[in-house]
């Protein structure tokens, strides 16, 4: 066994490791994010948002998709989670 549900399983004499990098790099290179560089503080402390007039996406479905990939990821990668 090698990959299951998009974790990668692998064993040595110590144990079973469990890894998502795979599945972590998909996301990203779906989305075109491979050479983006990371952020530092995205924004900054008590920030208020501000309400949008954009027009709303024409096809969500994308966008659902790669939440859904995000939801997945942290809630088996806790360390992501917070």
């Amino acid at each position: 066994l090698k990959f299951f549900l998009g974790i990668e399983v692998s064993r040595n004499k110590s144990g079973f490791y469990l890894s998502q990098r795979k599945y972590a790099l998909d996301i990203i290179s779906e989305t075109g994010l491979l050479a983006a560089k990371p952020a530092a503080f995205p924004l900054e402390e008590n920030h208020k948002l501000a309400l949008t007039t954009s027009t709303l996406l024409s096809d969500p479905t994308p966008y659902r998709r790669l939440v859904g990939r995000f939801i997945y990821l942290a809630a088996t990668r806790p360390d992501l989670a917070f």
